[in-house]
């Protein structure tokens, strides 16, 4: 029984890819999450401008239900944009070294599998050397060059 190439590459890329995807998505979520906290954060800036020109009774009813003498709200938006940008600069980055981890298992397999075709083909036709050192070298190179992409297809919508 010939192995196939999916039985190979399933144990060496699976777990690595999995986990990538769930990085980037972290990272997705908190690219979109930026500018939602950034819109509270204009909100928050009309609010104090009312509050500065009610300034006389203290308190002034707004949309989420803050008081003039709440202030500090807008630091802890500032925090949570901060840390929202640092988690998703480190998923993303964590996330394409997990690609390129996988990438490399997945060409080794490639390239192992693609060595044992040629050492069990040579014997019945034959191969110039250069065709084997193509396949083994230029296309299995390929799938390193997509595995940063990947993540990217599926998250394109978004």
């Amino acid at each position: 029984a010939t192995p196939l190439v999916g039985r190979a590459l399933r144990p060496a890329v699976l777990r690595l890819a999995g986990v990538s995807a769930v990085l980037y998505g972290l990272y997705v979520g908190c690219i979109v999450g930026g500018p939602l906290i950034l819109r509270r954060f204009l909100e928050l800036i009309v609010e104090e401008q009312a509050c500065d020109a009610h300034a006389g009774n203290g308190t002034l009813p707004t949309e989420y239900g803050l008081s003039c003498d709440e202030r500090w709200f807008g630091y802890v938006l500032a925090v949570i944009l901060l840390v929202t940008r640092i988690i998703g600069s480190f998923c993303l980055s964590h996330s394409e070294m997990l690609m390129t981890r996988a990438a490399l298992r997945a060409r080794s397999v490639l390239m192992t599998g693609l060595f044992r075709k040629c050492l069990r083909l040579s014997g019945v036709h034959e191969s110039s050397t250069g065709q084997i050192q193509t396949l083994m070298a230029i296309d299995a190179e390929v799938v390193l060059m997509v595995a940063p992409v990947v993540n990217m297809l599926w998250s394109a919508p978004v």
